[in-house]
């Protein structure tokens, strides 16, 4: 078999292993706020996401590669939704379900190789939910 890249394979668990401590990171955050998606969810999550990436890339052409991250992402979207509705007896709980989405995007990013775009874009998310923390501690 051919590969599209060449890339080392110590560079792509390199990259999977960014990617699965940035998902480690957000879990931990997610754990401390009482959410049944933590530590194990966001970093597994992470981690197959970015392994996922890392082969579409290595393994496939450039032109089929954007069928492989639209399969990626749509998994992602259902999983992520199927975990957020069971963790709140059926009703979706839509910050838990976009954090677990925007974790893979991270993920996929990060396979990708813009490592510093992937760590900029968990700082955000991150921020979003310390904000978030500091504003109804401040209200309550």
């Amino acid at each position: 078999m051919d590969l599209t890249t060449n890339l080392p394979e110590l560079t792509i668990i390199a990259r999977v292993a960014i990617a699965t401590a940035v998902g480690l990171g957000i879990g931990m955050e997610r754990h401390q706020n009482g959410k049944i998606a933590g530590v194990r969810t966001y970093s597994t999550l992470a981690l197959g996401t970015a392994l996922l990436t890392s082969l579409a890339l290595h393994f496939f052409p450039q032109e089929l590669q954007v069928y492989i991250i639209a399969a990626i992402i749509i998994g992602l979207a259902v999983v992520s939704s199927k975990i957020s509705v069971i963790e709140n007896d059926g009703r979706p709980e839509f910050s838990n379900m976009v954090a677990l989405w925007t974790t893979g995007a991270i993920a996929i990013t990060i396979a990708f190789g813009m490592t510093i775009l992937g760590l900029g874009a968990a700082f955000l998310l991150l921020a979003i939910y310390l904000i978030k923390d500091l504003i109804e501690d401040k209200t309550k």
